[in-house]
């Protein structure tokens, strides 16, 4: 469980325009990761860039990345 590594790959798939790669980017940086004992951050929460995600991913045909989008907005989180 790489946690750091998987984002890095989704990451780099999401600058060739991967769409479910965009969502599951934003959805670790939307919530952030930390360790199982709780004590350490894996992934800080950046909730601004994962909204980024989610609009690029909906523009490109996701319908998950829009319907995270329409959540960012209902929820006042990253926008």
């Amino acid at each position: 469980q790489n946690f750091s590594a998987a984002l890095e790959d989704f990451l780099a798939a999401a600058e060739n325009e991967h769409e479910d790669a965009m969502v599951s980017a934003g959805a670790m940086l939307h919530q952030g990761v930390i360790s199982e004992d709780g004590r350490m951050v894996i992934i800080e929460r950046d909730q601004q860039r994962a909204f980024e995600l989610y609009q690029q991913a909906g523009e490109l045909g996701s319908v998950e990345g829009w319907r995270n989008v329409v959540s960012c907005y209902a929820t006042g989180q990253g926008v």
